[in-house]
């Protein structure tokens, strides 16, 4: 059966106020089982309405609520579904029972006021326990939900939309973390394991994820937690971890990719509005055809580092020294700490030029790279010089009284004394717009503030003070191993202080399933984000706040 998503998926939600709700009439089969839910099934305006969350159980699809929307995830596919695309009844997401069911790829038919409902349960295939924990598993992803006694010492684990090949068992162990197990005859389609844990026990589960594997592991631990890997393809995983520590709640998000250098490159991209604008990480992520991206700079800020250059044009550059991180055209990286110049190269010589995407001013020459959408030239008495640029050529030279902006292209404007500096350019002469560091003119195809460096060369770095004007509790990382591996990690302490959420996250860095051998911070904010595009789309980790920038870890060309 197939198990991938089908078309129109869009037109399948509805969110119809004027049409009379009520329980449906219809009974409705999975796998030849009838459901009764609560919240119950519904019919509105001629269509079958199934809650999102319990219905979806019963296929196989786990919903975790974030913020604004639903993230659901099933066997071979993942998706974020906002709560605006949903009908919300009584503060319930629900959707069309089409809908549903082409998520998941089922097969669907109704026979007068029946409808039938045909998928491909997983299989429990091995279900192995110690002292130490439980491992069970499957064949594919199943949907796991976990009741807890009220004297917290007995758990039972419901595996939805899921058939056993493990025979019916009481497993006594005795052990200081799990005392007895007891997997009874399976109900259709789901499977109950009633666990007693020790007198002093203390569990965290594990999940591993590689679409046509998944387990599910509970075991000791000193602190509660869970974490979820999830293999994206054979050299691409993402891991998500959540976990209770001295310091207070944990949350990182991190993507490992094996051997990076031969198939990406990264680079900093904004939103396809225009430069300085806002967009949601997963917008940055497909604009730019990326397999990741990783927040720059802290949400809903328009100019959140001091320095950019991308594609080796220089979008916003800061009086004085900077420190940040320099990328070449193969993928190797630089931190540096220097000033920034900005200059026109033209005829074998250099145009000094003032800044960059700012208003100008009265004897100055900015540089306007395509995508700016802010003013140019408001006030300025007299007129200006503005040269056009398009794929390094000159397009257009224009000497007025008004500039008029193109955001598709480079605009280089001069006023006032300034205006000898682009007299010798001409229409068709050869013209780019880069940007130096220090006094040996170091450039980069990409450039961005970043910092402090975390760990160099595998020795962790002495970081200075957290100063009390920079509290937040959240950092994105950008990391490499010692193999060849590349890192993209975002990380946040619930509570606690700045102080307490940089040792906690070196001993994250520590603690990795791979030797680090650099890392630096590249955003340093609560609330970063993390896009992940897997087989069916793409979708995002933390925030759902829009972003001007994003790193993103875009393809080599074929």
């Amino acid at each position: 059966m197939k198990r991938g998503v089908v078309g129109g998926i869009a037109v399948c939600l509805l969110f119809v106020a004027s049409w009379p709700v009520c329980a449906t009439r219809d009974a409705v089969f999975v796998n030849g089982e009838v459901l009764s839910l609560d919240p119950p099934i519904l019919e509105e305006g001629g269509s079958i309405l199934v809650p999102v969350e319990g219905f979806g159980l019963a296929l196989g699809v786990e919903t975790t609520a974030e913020a604004d929307r639903l993230l659901l995830r099933w066997s071979g596919g993942r998706r974020s579904l906002t709560t605006d695309r949903c009908a919300i009844r009584d503060g319930v997401a629900y959707a069309t029972l089409e809908w549903m069911a082409g998520l998941v790829g089922a097969d669907l038919h109704r026979v007068g006021e029946t409808w039938y409902v045909e998928t491909s349960p997983a299989t429990l295939e091995e279900m192995e326990a110690t002292t130490d924990g439980l491992i069970l598993r499957f064949d594919g992803f199943v949907p796991i939900t976990v009741d807890e006694a009220p004297s917290g010492k007995e758990l039972r684990l419901t595996l939805h939309h899921c058939r056993t090949d493990v025979p019916a068992q009481l497993t006594v162990l005795g052990g200081s973390t799990i005392d007895s197990i007891r997997l009874p005859i399976g109900v259709r389609d789901r499977v109950e394991i009633q666990i007693v844990l020790g007198d002093a026990a203390v569990v965290c589960t594990s999940t591993y994820d590689s679409g046509d594997f998944y387990s599910y592991a509970l075991e000791a631990s000193d602190r509660p937690g869970m974490e979820m890997v999830l293999q994206i393809d054979d050299r691409i995983v993402l891991h998500r971890l959540s976990e209770s520590r001295s310091a207070g709640a944990i949350r990182a998000d991190w993507l490992y990719v094996e051997a990076w250098r031969d198939r990406y490159r990264l680079a900093p991209v904004f939103p396809m509005t225009g430069f300085e604008t806002l967009a949601p990480i997963e917008d940055l992520a497909a604009s730019s055809g990326a397999v990741a991206a990783i927040n720059l700079g802290c949400p809903r800020t328009a100019a959140p580092i001091d320095v950019l250059i991308a594609n080796g044009r220089p979008y916003t550059v800061c009086e004085g020294a900077d420190e940040g991180l320099g990328l070449d055209l193969f993928g190797w990286w630089t931190y540096y700490s220097a000033e920034a110049s900005v200059y026109a190269k033209h005829g074998g010589g250099r145009i000094r030029i003032d800044d960059v995407n700012r208003q100008l001013l009265y004897g100055e020459v900015v540089a306007y790279p395509p995508g700016y959408v802010g003013a140019i030239a408001r006030g300025v008495p007299g007129t200006f010089t503005v040269i056009k640029v398009r794929s390094d050529r000159v397009v257009s030279v224009y000497e007025g009284p008004f500039v008029a902006a193109d955001p598709t292209a480079m605009l280089v404007v001069a006023s006032g004394e300034a205006k000898p500096r682009l007299s010798l350019i001409r229409l068709g002469d050869a013209l780019s717009v880069e940007c130096g560091f220090g006094h040996d003119g170091l450039s980069f195809e990409h450039a961005f503030s970043a910092g402090p460096i975390l760990i160099d060369s595998g020795t962790p770095v002495d970081l200075p003070e957290t100063s009390s004007e920079t509290p937040a509790r959240g950092w994105t990382v950008l990391a490499t191993d010692w193999h060849g591996g590349l890192i993209l990690l975002a990380f946040e302490l619930r509570a606690g202080s700045a102080e307490e959420a940089t040792g906690e996250l070196m001993e994250l860095l520590a603690a990795m399933p791979v030797p680090i051998r650099d890392a630096i911070v590249i955003g340093r904010c609560s609330g970063g984000a993390l896009a992940v595009r897997d087989r069916s789309s793409i979708y995002r980790l933390g925030s759902g706040e829009p972003f001007a920038l994003a790193l993103c870890l875009v393809p080599l060309s074929p």
